[in-house]
C-alpha cells in the first residue's frame, strides 16, 4: 500500500511540471509571435505615426483571439488534470481498502500463527527457512534468527542430521510434499521427536513460491503410543495460503468473524460435516449443525470475544452420518490492530479414544469393586504411609468390622496386636522398596481362621510401587484338609514300611525319594545309599534291561503313561541278579506335571526259574519238532488247532496266529475241504488213526498234494487230549501219476504236430527253393549273354526266396523258443502311437494287392513299457494276415485306445472270416483255417502272436464273420515294470 501512495505522488509531482512547462511554452509562442508583429516595419510605422489603426485593431484581435485558444487549452489541460487526480484519489482510496482488508488477513494469520499449538513455518524456492512462529521456536530450541536459511540444521539429532536434509532438500526443489518423523537436541542438551510436514505453495498465477509446513512435537505422543496430531498453519498475504496452512491441519481448523460466519475451514472440518470447505463458507453453525449444538458452540464463540481469551472446552458432537465424536476445541479470539476483537479462530481435536479409554478404564474399576465386593477373600490396598487405601467388604464378613473403618488407618491405628502386624507391616514394606510380591500366612485372634495373603505391588507409569495390593484367603479348611494328610501319610507310610512289597517312591526328576526295609530286603541296599540318586547313577539295572527301563521311565515323565507295568532284571548290592515286577504309579499336579511316582516291586526271581524250566522244555520240544522234515500238528478235545510246527508255517507261509483253531483250513483245496472235515471228524469221534489226501496251499500259491496221518493222543490218566499228526508232500508222486495219463495224449499230439510241420515245410520251402535252383542255373548258362537288369531281376528272385525261407525260419525258431520258455522279454518305455505308424508304413511299402490301412487314435502320444521286438511281431502278423485274407484294394482298419491302465489294439479286416470250428484251434502252431483254400501261409502267425502277448501278460479277443471279416483285438498293459526277464515254464516243485 505504501507503494502505491507514493507512486501516486510521483505521477502527481511529474504530471504538474510537464503541464505548466507546456502552458508557459504556448504563453512563449503568442508573445513572440506579438512581438514580432511589433517588430516588423509595418507595424512599427503604424504605431509610430497612429495613422493605420485598422491594422493594430486587427493585430490586437489577432492576440485576443490567441490568449482565448490558450485560455481554451489551459482549461482542457486543467479538465484533464482534474480528472487524472480523481482517478488517483479513487485508486488511493481503493488501496487504503485492500490496505486494511491486507492488515486484517495479516492479523488473522499472525494470530493464528501465534496461538496455534503446532510449529508452523515458511521456507523459499530454494528450500531455506525464511519464517517459523514462536511453537517451531520453542519446540525445537531455536531462536527466529537461528532458524533462518539452513541455520534450523544445527539443530537437528546429528544421526539424523545428513538424512533430513537430504530428503529435505529433494522434496523442496522438486516441489513434492514432504513428510518425516526426527529429532531436534536443543542447546541444553534436550532432545525432542517432531514431526514435520510441508506442501508447496503456490501464487494466484499457479507460479511455485515455496513451501509452508508444520512441526509437531510428538515426543509424549511416542512415549504414551498414542499418535496426536496437532495442526501448523501458515498465512500469507494471500488466501491460497491460509487454505494450504488449514489443509495441512489434521484436526477441525476454521476462522469465524465477529457474527460466527466461517470465512475459513480446513478439508478435514468440511469431511466433518459432510461438504465442500468452499461451500462452507459465509455459513453459520445453525447452518451446518443441530439446533442445541450450534447454539453451544455460537455461546462458546460469544464468551471468547467477550473475555478476550482462549478457551479450552472437551464436549461431544454429532457429525457425518449420525457419528458421535468427543473433540476437544480450543476456541482462541483474532484481535486487530487497534485490539479490538474481529472473530475467532479454532481447532477441534478428536479425542473420542481417550474417552473410550477413560470409560473402559471407569468400567473396568467398576468391575474390579464389583469383584473385590463380592470375592469372598479380603482384598486390601495400602499407600506408601502403610495406611488402608480400600478394604472389601469380605472383611465385614470374617471379622464383623465394616471396612469403612479400615481406610486411611494403619494397624496399629487399629488395634491390631503387634506380633501380628509387625511381620505383615515388613512384608509391605519389603514390596514397597523392592517390587517383588510374597505370601504371608497369618492367624487371626478374633476368628481363629488361618490367612493366606498373597501381597503384589502396584505400578505407577514411572515404574515406581503406587500401592500395593493384598488378597487373603482363608485357608483354614486347607490346613484341616493337611493335617489330615499328614496323619494319613503317617498311616500310609506304615502300611508301606510292612507291605511284602518293595515301596520306592521317586521325585519329579526320578531320583529316590522313599526306599522301604523290604527294598532293602531284596536288594541289599540301605535307604541312606540310595536317597537322591537317579537309576542311572549306580549299578541298579541290568544293562541289557537299561533301554526298557529308560523307556519306562520316560514314558512317566512325560506323563504320556500315568500307570504301568514292566519286568526287569536288577542287580543287588552283593552283584546278583533279581527278576523283578514293578507296579508304578505317577502323581500330577493340576496342570498336569509331575510330581512324583510310586514303584511297588515284586521279587519274582523264583517264578521266572520255573518259568524258564517249562520253556526249556517247551523249546526241546519246538526244537525237535521244528527239525523234522514233515509238517507236524496237533489239536484239542475241540477239533481246534493248538501247535503247527516251524515245517508247517514255512510251507504254508503263515504264522501261528493264523493257523491256531480252524485257521489252517484256510489252506486247504476248496474242492477237498469237505472230504478232509468229514474224514478228521469221523476218526476223531472214535478215538481212530485218520489218514487222509488232500491239496494244501504253499507260500508260493501252488496247491501241493499231502498225505495226513494222525493219532490220538492221552494223558498220562488215560484221558483223551486230541490228535497228533504230521503231513509229507505227495506231489511228485500224484505228478508222476498225471505224467503217465498226459504222456500217451502228448504223444499222440506231437506226432500229429510232426505231420502237420513236414508237410508245411515241404510245401513252404519246395516252391523258393525251385526258384533259387531254376535262377541260378539260368545265371549260369546265361549270365554272360543278358543284360545288367536282366541279371539283377533274377538275383532279386533269389533274395525273394532266400528272405521268404528266412522269414519262415525266424518264425519257427522264435515259436521254439517261446514254447522252451527261452524267450526273452525287455520292456522299454516307448510312444506307442509312433511305433504304430511305423510299423504300418513298412507293411504300407510292401503291399502289393492295393490294400490301405486306415490308422485312427484320439492321441497324439501314448507312452507305454512294451518289448519292441515282441510288439513288433504282433502287429506285423496281425497286419500280414488281415491283407493275406483280405480281397484285393479292401480297407485294413487299426485304431488304438487307452483305458484302465491298459493298451487295446484293434485290427479289423474285410476278408474271409474265420470258421467257429477252427476258433478253438485257432493259436496252435501249424494250423490253419479249413476254408483258406490256396491262400499262403504257415499256421504259425497267430501262435508267435499269442506267446507275444502272453509275455506282456495281455489277453486276444477275436470277433470273425464268415465273409465279412475279422476284429482282432490285443489288450496290453500300458506300464510293465519289468526291466529284463526270461519267462520260463513253471518247473513244478
Amino acid at each position: 500500500m505504501r507503494r502505491l501512495g507514493r507512486r501516486v505522488r510521483s505521477v502527481q509531482a511529474a504530471l504538474k511540471p510537464q503541464l505548466i512547462r507546456q502552458l508557459k511554452a504556448e504563453k512563449a509562442k503568442l508573445l513572440h509571435k506579438y512581438h514580432n508583429l511589433l517588430a516588423n516595419p509595418l507595424s512599427a510605422d503604424i504605431v509610430v505615426n497612429s495613422r493605420d489603426t485598422t491594422k493594430r485593431k486587427a493585430a490586437e484581435a489577432a492576440l485576443n483571439q490567441a490568449n482565448e485558444s490558450l485560455e481554451i487549452r489551459v482549461k482542457e489541460r486543467t479538465t484533464a488534470l482534474t480528472q487524472t487526480n480523481k482517478q488517483l484519489r479513487q485508486e488511493i482510496i481503493e488501496g487504503k481498502k485492500a490496505l486494511d482488508a491486507l492488515r486484517e488477513s495479516e492479523e488473522w494469520f499472525r494470530c493464528l500463527s501465534s496461538y496455534s499449538p503446532v510449529g508452523i513455518f515458511l521456507a523459499n524456492m530454494e528450500g531455506c527457512c525464511i519464517y517459523t512462529n514462536l511453537r517451531c521456536q520453542a519446540i525445537c530450541g531455536f531462536t527466529l534468527e537461528e532458524s533462518l536459511q539452513e541455520g534450523w540444521l544445527q539443530f537437528v539429532h546429528p544421526s539424523d542430521r545428513d538424512r533430513v536434509f537430504a530428503d529435505w532438500l529433494t522434496h523442496t526443489r522438486e516441489r513434492r510434499e514432504y513428510s518425516d518423523e526426527f529429532r531436534f537436541q536443543t542447546k541444553e542438551g534436550i532432545v525432542r521427536w517432531v514431526r514435520v510436514q510441508s506442501s508447496p505453495m503456490f501464487s494466484d498465477r499457479g507460479e511455485f513460491i515455496g513451501h509452508v509446513g508444520i512441526l509437531e512435537d510428538i515426543s509424549e505422543s511416542l512415549r504414551h503410543a498414542t499418535l496426536r496430531q496437532q495442526a501448523e498453519e501458515q498465512l500469507t498475504q494471500q488466501r491460497s495460503q491460509q487454505k494450504a496452512i488449514l489443509d495441512n491441519i489434521p484436526h477441525l481448523a476454521w476462522l469465524k468473524d465477529k457474527e460466527s460466519r466461517f470465512i475459513a475451514v480446513n478439508e478435514a472440518f468440511g469431511n466433518a460435516c459432510g461438504l465442500e470447505p468452499e461451500d462452507l463458507i459465509g455459513k453459520t453453525d445453525l447452518d451446518i449443525w443441530h439446533p442445541d449444538l450450534a447454539e453451544r458452540y455460537r455461546e462458546d464463540d460469544r464468551e471468547v470475544m467477550k473475555i478476550g481469551k482462549r478457551k479450552r472446552v472437551e464436549e461431544p458432537a454429532v457429525y457425518q452420518e449420525g457419528k458421535m465424536l468427543w473433540t476437544e476445541t480450543i476456541k482462541t479470539p483474532i484481535f486487530n490492530n487497534t485490539g479490538e476483537v474481529i472473530g475467532t479462530t479454532g481447532i477441534a481435536v478428536d479425542i473420542t479414544e481417550r474417552k473410550q479409554s477413560e470409560e473402559a478404564l471407569h468400567r473396568r474399576e467398576q468391575e474390579f469393586k464389583a469383584l473385590a465386593d463380592n470375592s469372598p477373600d479380603i482384598i486390601s490396598r495400602f499407600g506408601k504411609e502403610l495406611q488402608h487405601l480400600y478394604v472389601n467388604s469380605a472383611i465385614e464378613r470374617a471379622i464383623g468390622i465394616s471396612p469403612q473403618i479400615f481406610i486411611g488407618k494403619t494397624h496399629p491405628e487399629l488395634g491390631i496386636q503387634p506380633e501380628i502386624y509387625i511381620p505383615f507391616q515388613q512384608i509391605l514394606q519389603d514390596v514397597f522398596t523392592t517390587g517383588q510380591p510374597h505370601v504371608f500366612e497369618s492367624k487371626s485372634s478374633v476368628s481363629g481362621k488361618c490367612y493366606q495373603a498373597r501381597i503384589v505391588p502396584e505400578f505407577a507409569l514411572d515404574g515406581s510401587v503406587e500401592s500395593v495390593l493384598s488378597v487373603a484367603r482363608d485357608i483354614t479348611e486347607q490346613k484341616q484338609t493337611e493335617e489330615a494328610l499328614r496323619d494319613a501319610l503317617q498311616r500310609l507310610n506304615f502300611h508301606f514300611e510292612n507291605s511284602p512289597l518293595a515301596v520306592i517312591e521317586w521325585d519329579c526328576n526320578f531320583r529316590v525319594s522313599r526306599w522301604s526295609s523290604e527294598a532293602e530286603k531284596i536288594f541289599g541296599w540301605k535307604a541312606e545309599e540310595v536317597i537322591g540318586k537317579h537309576p542311572a547313577e549306580w549299578q541298579f539295572v541290568f544293562s541289557e534291561d537299561v533301554p526298557t527301563v529308560d523307556s519306562v521311565i520316560q514314558r512317566l515323565i512325560d506323563s504320556s503313561e500315568q500307570r504301568n507295568v514292566s519286568r526287569n532284571r536288577n542287580y543287588t548290592k552283593n552283584g546278583s541278579v533279581v527278576y523283578c515286577e514293578w507296579y508304578n504309579s505317577a502323581l500330577l499336579d493340576k496342570s498336569g506335571n509331575l510330581v512324583s511316582v510310586l514303584s511297588l516291586t515284586l521279587d519274582v526271581t523264583k517264578r521266572k526259574q520255573m518259568e524258564e524250566a517249562l520253556r526249556e522244555s517247551e523249546t526241546r520240544f519246538r526244537i525237535m519238532a521244528d527239525n523234522v522234515p514233515a509238517l507236524i500238528w496237533m489239536s484239542d478235545l475241540n477239533y481246534k488247532g493248538t501247535f503247527f510246527n516251524k515245517a508247517w508255517l514255512d510251507f504254508t507261509g503263515r504264522n501261528l496266529e493264523q493257523e491256531l483253531g480252524n485257521g489252517w483250513l484256510e489252506s486247504v483245496h476248496p474242492d477237498d475241504l469237505r472230504c478232509c472235515l468229514d474224514t478228521y471228524k469221523s476218526a476223531f469221534n472214535t478215538r481212530q488213526p485218520v489218514r487222509v489226501e488232500y491239496r494244501l496251499k504253499r507260500a508260493d500259491g501252488n496247491y501241493r498234494w499231502v498225505l495226513d496221518t494222525g493219532i490220538p493222543r492221552f494223558t498220562p490218566d488215560g484221558s483223551f487230549a486230541g490228535y497228533i499228526g504230521s503231513c509229507i508232500d505227495i506231489t511228485e508222486r500224484k505228478q508222476a501219476e498225471e505224467e503217465i495219463l498226459n504222456a500217451l495224449a502228448k504223444e499222440k499230439e506231437l506226432s500229429e504236430l510232426k505231420s502237420r510241420f513236414v508237410s508245411m515245410t515241404s510245401h513252404e520251402f519246395r516252391t523258393p527253393l525251385s526258384i533259387i535252383l531254376s535262377s541260378s542255373e539260368l545265371l549260369e548258362y546265361y549270365g554272360d549273354r543278358w543284360t545288367q537288369e536282366e541279371r539283377l531281376e533274377q538275383l532279386h528272385l533269389i533274395q525273394s526266396s532266400v528272405n521268404h525261407m528266412t522269414h519262415l525260419l525266424n518264425d519257427v525258431l522264435t515259436l521254439g523258443r517261446a514254447d522252451a520258455a527261452r524267450l526273452n522279454f525287455n520292456p522299454v518305455s516307448l510312444d506307442l502311437i509312433e511305433f504304430c505308424r511305423t510299423i504300418i508304413a513298412e507293411i504300407q511299402l510292401t503291399a502289393s494287392r492295393g490294400h490301405k490301412i486306415i490308422f485312427t487314435s484320439r492321441y497324439q502320444f501314448l507312452s507305454v513299457g512294451m518289448d519292441r521286438m515282441l510288439l513288433r511281431q504282433i502287429l506285423n502278423n496281425l497286419l500280414s494276415n488281415a491283407i493275406n485274407y483280405s480281397p484285393n484294394n479292401s480297407n485294413i482298419y487299426f485304431e488304438v485306445t487307452s483305458q484302465d491302465g491298459e493298451a487295446i489294439l484293434e485290427i479289423q479286416d474285410e476278408g474271409i472270416g474265420i470258421p467257429l470250428a477252427d476258433r478253438s484251434r485257432l493259436f496252435e502252431p501249424f494250423h490253419r483255417g479249413t476254408n483258406v483254400s490256396n491262400i499262403n501261409g504257415t499256421g504259425l502267425g497267430l501262435a508267435i502272436v499269442k506267446r507275444c502277448v502272453d509275455l506282456h501278460q495281455g489277453r486276444i479277443i477275436v470277433a470273425s464273420k464268415i465273409g465279412l471279416g475279422t476284429t482282432f483285438k490285443v489288450v496290453l498293459p500300458l506300464n510293465n515294470r519289468l526291466t529284463s526277464q526270461t519267462c520260463e515254464k513253471d518247473s513244478g516243485d
